[in-house]
C-alpha cells in the first residue's frame, strides 16, 4: 500500500467527469462588465475563460497546482494501483488540453506570446535551446626548423614569443596574412 496522505480521488470515472465540467465551465465562459470609453456606458459582455492548470487544480478540489502534479508523480511510482495509473493518465490528458489551448492562443494573437511562454516554461517543461554553432577556417601551419627562421622570427621566439608562419612569412600574435 502506499505511503502518504491517502487520494482525494480514488475512483478514475469521478475525476474524468469533474475535469470535463471544468472544461465545459471554461467554454461557456462568464458574463463580465466592461466600461466602454466609446459609448460611454458600462456594457455586459460573453468571455471565455482560458484553461489553467490552477484553474483546474481549484476547479476540482486540491489545494494547488503542485498537489494536482502530486498525483501524476505518485502513480508513476513502482507501486502504484490501477487506480492511480487511470487517474495520472486523466490528469495527463487534461494538461495536454490546456497546453494545446495555450498554444493555439498564443499563435492566433488570443494571448500574449510572453504570457503564454512564461506558462508553457513552468506548467509544461517547455526549455528555450540556444545553440551556439562556430565555424572555424582551416589553419595552415608550415613548420620550418630554428636554424631556418630569418634574424626577427628567431628574436620573437627567443623573447619569448611566437610566431605563426603562414605563406611564407612570420606575424606573432596570432595574425594571418592573407
Amino acid at each position: 500500500m502506499p505511503a502518504g496522505r491517502p487520494l482525494y480521488y480514488t475512483d478514475p470515472i469521478e475525476l474524468q467527469a469533474k475535469v470535463a465540467e471544468y472544461f465545459e465551465k471554461c467554454d461557456d465562459g462568464e458574463e463580465i462588465k466592461v466600461y466602454s470609453k466609446k459609448k460611454q456606458e458600462i456594457q455586459t459582455i460573453h468571455q471565455r475563460i482560458p484553461y489553467t492548470v490552477p484553474g483546474l487544480a481549484n476547479y476540482i478540489g486540491f489545494n494547488s497546482r503542485q498537489s494536482l502534479l502530486n498525483y501524476i508523480e505518485r502513480a508513476k511510482k513502482e507501486d502504484a494501483t490501477d487506480e492511480e495509473i487511470e487517474i495520472m493518465d486523466t490528469i495527463i490528458r487534461a494538461k495536454a488540453r490546456i497546453e494545446q489551448q495555450r498554444v493555439e492562443r498564443a499563435l492566433t494573437g488570443e494571448q500574449d506570446a510572453r504570457v503564454a511562454q512564461f506558462d508553457l516554461k513552468n506548467n509544461f517543461d517547455y526549455r528555450e535551446v540556444i545553440e551556439n554553432k562556430m565555424d572555424f577556417a582551416p589553419l595552415q601551419v608550415i613548420v620550418r626548423r630554428y636554424g631556418e627562421l630569418e634574424g626577427e622570427e628567431q628574436g620573437r621566439l627567443e623573447s619569448g614569443g611566437n610566431a605563426l608562419i603562414t605563406d611564407g612569412s612570420a606575424r606573432s600574435g596570432g595574425e594571418q596574412t592573407p
